[in-house]
Formats: C-alpha cells, sequence, structure tokens
C-alpha cells in the first residue's frame, strides 16, 4: 500500500485547525498587487508570520527575500513544512502566550 504524499495544503490545515481548537486568532494572507506573501498571520506576540511548505520543499527566493524584510522591521516569520514542526509551533506559542 501506496503512503499519502503529504501536501501544502494537509500542513497547513492542520495549522489552522489546531489555533481555532486554541482560540488563536489567524488569517490566511495574500498581497495585492505582489507576490511571495506568507501563509499566515497569528496574532500572538505582537503577530507573527508564518510559511508552510510541504516535507521536504524549501522557500522560493522571492519568499526568503520577503522574509527577510519581515524580520529587518522586527517582525518574527516561521517556516513549517512538517506536521511535528506545525505541533512545535503551537507548543512554543503556548509557552509564549
Amino acid at each position: 500500500m501506496q503512503k499519502k504524499k503529504i501536501l501544502e495544503r494537509d500542513i497547513a490545515k492542520l495549522l489552522s485547525s489546531e489555533l481555532k481548537k486554541l482560540g488563536i486568532d489567524h488569517r490566511r494572507t495574500a498581497w495585492i498587487g505582489r507576490s511571495h506573501a506568507p501563509d499566515f498571520f497569528v496574532m500572538v506576540n505582537g503577530g507573527e508570520w508564518i510559511e508552510t511548505k510541504r516535507p521536504g520543499e524549501r522557500p522560493r527566493a522571492g519568499q526568503l527575500a520577503e522574509h527577510e524584510k519581515m524580520k529587518a522591521a522586527g517582525c518574527r516569520v516561521f517556516v513549517i513544512t512538517t506536521f511535528e514542526e506545525a505541533e512545535k509551533y503551537i507548543e512554543s506559542v503556548l509557552q509564549r502566550i
């Protein structure tokens, strides 16, 4: 039997449902007229940006450049590529709120 391939949307769906269960506000994001927006804005600790990718995938060059601009402005940016990383992120949020 073949194992189901985990997709980016699977990671995003888990993250979103876990945040919702905990009552942590978050939004899917898109830039108008620009590319490379992170996938989520999480409303904790002044706001945090999340980029989701499927396992083994890395952000594209434009996404990395956008992440660096955000970090330079003082934003926290996380890249989550596995269910385990999503769970660790949720645990870290719970420890910081």
